[in-house]
């Protein structure tokens, strides 16, 4: 489910993607921000999974990232199963 980050209304426009400036009908924070984004990873230097992107500013505001995804919750946990699996599966076949 795709929702805002900040108050978790969920995103109720077309398409795949939230338009360049298309905000949040409850909190009025813009969808098109790093916060919102399905690449934000909170652990690495950069918040940002991809190597090549360049630094946009504070992560919480409307940026031009060419690169920006709409964060999907349901998409995100499957990926999340996936990897932690992956990583089980390692442990358990590389002593």
């Amino acid at each position: 489910m795709k929702k805002c980050s900040f108050c978790g209304t969920p995103w109720d426009g077309y398409g795949a993607q939230p338009r360049q400036r298309e905000r949040c009908s409850v909190c009025k924070r813009s969808f098109h921000c790093c916060s919102n984004c399905h690449h934000m990873d909170r652990e690495t230097s950069s918040r940002c999974r991809l190597t090549h992107t360049e630094y946009v500013g504070p992560r919480d505001l409307m940026n031009y990232c060419e690169d920006f995804r709409m964060l999907d919750t349901r998409q995100r946990d499957r990926e999340e199963k996936i990897s932690s699996a992956r990583a089980r599966w390692e442990q358990l076949f590389t002593r």
